[in-house]
């Protein structure tokens, strides 16, 4: 048995549109279930396509019965907030948690983790200029640090707050 199965609400519609295709839908959502956690990201692109969100109905219920977890994201609470609404009604069992912008304690901690990632040594003026500059979402605060690090690679400067 798999432990995770993580894919994105596009190719959930893309590998649903070929098992649908094929005439294989319910193969597709049996595979999907047998992994102990799914987690589907972006299902705000799901607010258009009746048959999918059906389809992913039909998945939770089966992550359900086989006491598995199903973890639906997005970053769009508007489109998804429909949805969500479905789901959560459905399974009671189920949680909804609406995550905000992260405060700037929050976006510094992001910062240097994801720069740890990538084994680089952020200096804290740096990560506290990035964190007051992005209050928006994590994308675009990771975004900024991505440009930074590719300005230092190509200038071959330090990470510094004047750059």
């Amino acid at each position: 048995m798999r432990t995770a199965e993580l894919l994105t609400a596009d190719e959930f519609l893309r590998r649903l549109s070929a098992a649908v295709s094929a005439g294989t839908p319910e193969l597709l959502l049996d595979e999907l279930a047998r992994a102990s956690l799914i987690v589907v990201d972006d299902v705000h692109v799901l607010d258009r396509h009746a048959t999918a969100q059906e389809a992913l109905l039909s998945l939770a219920s089966r992550a359900l019965a086989g006491a598995k977890q199903l973890v639906l994201t997005s970053d769009d609470a508007a489109g998804a907030s429909a949805l969500a609404h479905r789901i959560v009604h459905r399974f009671r069992t189920g949680h909804s948690a609406t995550l905000g912008v992260p405060d700037w304690a929050h976006r510094v901690a992001i910062l240097h983790a994801k720069a740890a990632a990538l084994g680089i040594e952020l200096p804290p003026s740096v990560a506290h200029h990035l964190a007051s500059q992005c209050e928006g979402s994590v994308r675009e605060l990771e975004g900024s640090l991505t440009r930074l690090l590719a300005v230092a690679s190509l200038d071959g400067s330090a990470l510094t707050l004047a750059l």
